[in-house]
């Protein structure tokens, strides 16, 4: 499907057991490796390009999203050695969180597929990583930037939107025990922003699962 909407056959996968986020990302590598196909010779169309996939490559598109996955998986070690910064501050620390991953069986073996777990660990790290920024910081940036790879999580699979229980922790004692006077309107601004860039996140990424909301419950059902 990912194949089909990078040549512009579909515009989206239709598929409602997982959203859309890896689809596109699936596509916008197998358009950028037919484009680059084209700009060396390699190809003389979409055709051509259709023809290597089909016939004289037969599944090329899986290793390129193969590829995708190795290369989330990879980034997924320093998105957990940022978190391990941002938690312990200590180099060490920090180190030992991305050799975790680096021998994590679990990690390694599903980041040789291209399926929808890796990207969705990725974000979910990242969005984790910024929630405790921001539980140290209170900058509304970091909650913005927390939200937005929550949204992103939860655009490559439905069950990462519980990431953004990390962004509510981070806020929570701001708003029951404020420190200072006008304390917890700051604080529920700042919820109110992760909140809705993470909804933008996911809009913008799998606007289909907003038109086709039976469908997406029927997918959840599913897994």
């Amino acid at each position: 499907k990912a194949l089909q909407m990078s040549v512009g056959r579909i515009r989206d996968p239709g598929d409602f057991n997982y959203p859309h986020l890896v689809f596109d990302i699936d596509a916008i590598a197998l358009a950028a490796y037919r484009l680059a196909g084209r700009a060396i010779g390699r190809y003389q169309s979409t055709e051509d390009f259709l023809v290597d996939v089909a016939v004289r490559r037969p599944a090329l598109q899986y290793r390129i999203a193969r590829a995708v996955g190795v290369t989330l998986g990879v980034a997924t070690v320093f998105a957990t050695v940022l978190a391990a910064w941002y938690a312990y501050g200590r180099r060490s620390g920090a180190l030992l969180g991305g050799l975790v991953v680096c021998v994590n069986f679990l990690h390694c073996r599903d980041s040789h597929f291209g399926t929808v777990d890796v990207p969705m660990t990725l974000f979910v790290t990242l969005s984790l990583a910024f929630a405790i920024k921001a539980a140290r910081t209170q900058v509304r940036r970091d909650y913005l930037l927390a939200g937005l790879l929550a949204g992103l999580a939860t655009s490559a699979k439905y069950n990462a939107g519980t990431v953004i229980v990390g962004v509510i922790v981070a806020v929570a004692p701001r708003l029951w025990r404020p420190i200072g006077p006008g304390e917890r309107r700051p604080a529920a601004l700042s919820l109110l922003a992760a909140g809705t860039a993470m909804i933008a996140a996911f809009a913008v990424t799998s606007p289909a699962c907003l038109l086709h909301f039976d469908r997406v419950v029927g997918g959840l059902v599913v897994q």
